[in-house]
């Protein structure tokens, strides 16, 4: 029988404030690359416990994606796998195997939810279907995500991520002023942007299915299209075109007075409105040079040279300067920060977005944490990101209750990770939260391992 969602009989007080409002979930993540791992990152993130399932010789390809973390040991690791990975557990296993097969099943007769990002027909192919999965698991999530979905013309495609973006039609609206002409190629507004919009749509709709499941006990599907993400999300453009059969490009945009300025030290975000252009021009002194711009329509009517104007005024001072004063007379106005910069912003600092994780063998890692807070507590990075195979004993021995023997033999066949005389690749970490999944079944540790949270070294 399923645990009841974040209920306080389920849900142990937060650890070092860290809420766990997911507690009592278990997630099947069998995924690679961003959206996918991401996804299942969020959710692991809340509390749920998340168990990374990679093929033993072919594991996820973003292991071998800079920048990597090395040290003179030679132990080297992905922080770009890394920062989609943490909070997991991690096993290893060939599902294509008869013993793999077997063994997937059984972790699906004790999960809640199934994240999946395979080509259409592979799992089918494989006596993993829906239905198949459902006839194990009736109660099961299974949240797919996939380039364009599971229906349509393009569902058995499978393309780069940014093709993916590109086909969303936001390739020639963004980024606005970055282009200076109008027969410019395309242009993504960031690197895996689709992919991780989709991962955060894909963990709400999952959140949604769940609740579902455990007030019906039926199972649901969550079929997540990349494509679909971008119009949802960067709806202007298309609702524009729907409506009025033209939409804005980068280059037409309405908004031609203000955006981002050259000042002192680099560049500053300004974008007055009607009511506010009054008080940015009695800031600048209500200079004669602006004296034909007074009235806002005709500022707008003439925004190339208005900014240029205003780009002589902004010159004079710094990002922090302008942000302050015309924060003060309530200009919608911000500096733009580099990486760096942004990296020890202290307004980042003073909410505490970043945190770190250490990995067996390597220095800490420091990276963004989620950007929510519930109630006066943060979800913590409280695991690091899994080697290949890492939690094997752990998950196969304490879960599904297998002898060291059978184990072995899984490793001796490749069905999982090891070496020919079956032997672990890696030592198992211990961590935390290893709680009830949807059978109300624990996850044990077998003998030698000791429960508490930490790693042996550092990434």
């Amino acid at each position: 029988m399923a645990a009841p969602l974040a209920s306080p009989e389920t849900s142990p007080a937060p650890r070092d404030g860290n809420p766990h409002l997911l507690h009592g979930i278990r997630v099947l993540e069998l995924c690679s690359f961003v959206a996918g791992p991401y996804c299942a990152r969020l959710l692991g993130d809340l509390g749920a416990e998340v168990i990374k399932i990679e093929h033993p010789r072919r594991p996820d390809e973003a292991r071998a994606r800079g920048p990597h973390l090395e040290e003179a040991s030679g132990l080297k690791a992905s922080a770009f796998f890394i920062y989609f990975n943490v909070n997991k557990l991690g096993v290893s296993l060939d599902i294509a195997q008869p013993d793999g097969a077997q063994a997937f099943r059984e972790l699906v007769s004790l999960a809640d939810v199934l994240v999946e990002d395979r080509p259409l027909g592979e799992l089918d192919a494989l006596g993993f279907g829906l239905r198949d999965l459902h006839r194990v698991n009736p109660a099961l999530v299974v949240t797919s995500i996939s380039p364009f979905g599971r229906s349509g013309p393009r569902a058995a495609c499978q393309v780069a991520p940014l093709a993916v973006f590109h086909a969303g039609g936001e390739g020639y609206s963004t980024p606005m002023g970055a282009c200076p002409s109008p027969r410019s190629a395309p242009t993504q507004i960031g690197r895996f942007v689709g992919e991780r919009y989709a991962a955060l749509c894909a963990a709400a709709a999952t959140l949604s299915a769940v609740i579902e499941s455990r007030a019906t006990g039926e199972g649901e599907h969550v079929d997540v299209s990349k494509q679909h993400v971008l119009p949802f999300l960067f709806q202007r453009e298309m609702l524009y075109y729907l409506v009025a059969g033209r939409f804005p490009t980068r280059h037409t945009r309405p908004h031609k007075v203000g955006g981002t300025l050259r000042c002192k030290d680099g560049y500053i975000c300004i974008m007055p409105r009607p009511e506010s252009w009054p008080k940015l021009l009695e800031l600048m002194g209500n200079p004669e040079e602006m004296e034909p711009y007074r009235d806002w329509g005709r500022a707008r009517a003439a925004g190339e040279s208005v900014n240029r104007l205003l780009e002589q005024w902004l010159g004079r001072y710094s990002r922090e300067h302008l942000f302050r004063a015309l924060q003060r007379v309530g200009l919608s106005a911000g500096p733009c920060l580099s990486v760096a910069e942004a990296a020890d912003c202290e307004q980042f600092a003073a909410r505490g977005l970043f945190g770190s994780r250490t990995q067996t063998g390597l220095k800490s890692v420091r990276m963004p944490l989620v950007p929510y807070q519930i109630g006066q507590a943060r979800p913590a990075i409280e695991r690091a990101a899994p080697e290949v195979g890492e939690h094997d004993e752990l998950i196969y021995g304490g879960l599904l209750g297998y002898p060291g023997s059978r184990i072995a033999r899984l490793r001796k066949s490749v069905v999982i990770a090891g070496d020919q005389n079956g032997n672990a690749r890696v030592r198992s970490r211990a961590g935390p939260g290893l709680h009830l999944g949807c059978s109300g079944r624990a996850l044990h540790q077998p003998a030698g391992m000791d429960g508490r949270p930490g790693h042996k070294g550092g990434e």
